[in-house]
């Protein structure tokens, strides 16, 4: 089905085209969200949250300083690096919903091992999501979906577009989301 089948009124910017092309390039990927930002992406996935939810994972300051007060959203941060897995089974409170995971990561480009993070996550009786930030190897590198992941992240403005002239983000569901 297209916007324009939906009903729904759409943005003359929307482009389901590139929604599309960038679902087709995410293996696992079935349904695709384009953005104007990497900052609108984030803003729209952390917003489909309720409040007093617990999460965990990056985007640092902008959960710190403007969503835990907007939202009412709890956040805990963990290096992925060097946490046990026990610590970060035990970290997972019974409100985590969401697990948020930069691989490689910023900036030391370590890569966090996602199957074994998403089998950790996935076991847990709160069953939170697990978003992977894909900015760094993009799809032709990496495909978190087949992995384990939820949902995966792209800030387009670095490697995915490759000339950082233009600002754009996109979250790519599979399709059991």
């Amino acid at each position: 089905m297209t916007y324009e089948q939906s009903g729904i009124q759409v943005l003359p910017l929307r482009q389901p085209k590139l929604e599309c092309t960038l679902t087709s390039l995410e293996a696992g990927g079935a349904y695709g969200l384009a953005f104007t930002s990497g900052l609108s992406m984030t803003t729209t996935m952390l917003q489909a949250l309720r409040p007093n939810v617990h999460i965990y994972g990056g985007m640092f300051c902008y959960i710190c300083r403007v969503v835990a007060e907007n939202q009412g959203l709890e956040a805990m941060f963990l290096d992925l690096e060097s946490t046990s897995d026990d610590e970060i089974v035990t970290s997972f409170k019974e409100n985590t919903k969401l697990l948020g995971i930069e691989s490689p990561t910023n900036p030391t480009l370590c890569l966090i091992d996602i199957t074994c993070i998403a089998c950790l996550v996935h076991s847990h009786p709160s069953r939170p999501l697990v978003l992977i930030d894909n900015t760094f190897l993009s799809p032709f590198y990496s495909s978190p979906l087949l992995l384990g992941a939820d949902i995966v992240m792209h800030s387009l403005t670095k490697y995915v577009n490759g000339h950082s002239d233009i600002v754009m983000g996109a979250l790519i569901l599979p399709a059991e989301h």
